[in-house]
């Protein structure tokens, strides 16, 4: 993804780990681009019932101040606060060359699909971190739905538990 034309997004930062490592490898190959990081910083939102096993207000042991911080040597790193869908209206990305999409449930996995597929470039990727995992079915389940809609692209699933899509020209 770093060779491709593109700004990076981040749904679901937690406390910043993965920003971190993307903003470093960014760093270190060219800056020119925007890193755009998209999280509520407190918790969960209302979550789907009988799909979700998120709770609203779980993972809400995070810091923005302290992403912000650990994030403060990457200029290019934009940090957007708030919940989602709302808070995608903020990033003025639209060019997408990478989308790390961690945000656990399947109504926010649903909604940064809509933002994240039509702005992805031929060949861009997006990491579904929750894909595999048993605590986060709804996630799995929006994935599944978003390509089995009539999209070329299908799901590779990784041996971590994640997933991965590449998208086609």
């Amino acid at each position: 993804a770093l060779g491709l034309d593109g700004d990076f997004i981040e749904c679901g930062v937690f406390r910043g780990g993965t920003a971190l490592l993307s903003a470093t490898a960014m760093a270190e190959r060219d800056a020119a681009r925007s890193l755009h990081l998209v999280d509520s910083f407190a918790g969960m939102p209302g979550t789907t019932p009988d799909v979700d096993r998120f709770r609203e207000g779980d993972l809400g042991t995070t810091s923005v101040d302290e992403v912000r911080r650990a994030l403060a040597p990457f200029p290019f790193a934009r940090v957007h606060e708030g919940y989602i869908p709302a808070i995608l209206a903020d990033v003025a990305a639209t060019r997408l060359a990478w989308a790390h999409i961690d945000v656990d449930i399947y109504a926010a996995v649903r909604d940064c699909l809509d933002f994240v597929y039509p702005r992805l470039v031929p060949g861009g990727l997006v990491v579904f971190d929750d894909y595999g995992f048993p605590s986060c079915p709804g996630a799995r389940r929006a994935v599944d739905e978003f390509f089995a809609a009539g999209r070329p692209e299908a799901p590779l699933c990784l041996p971590t538990g994640q997933c991965l899509v590449v998208k086609l020209p």
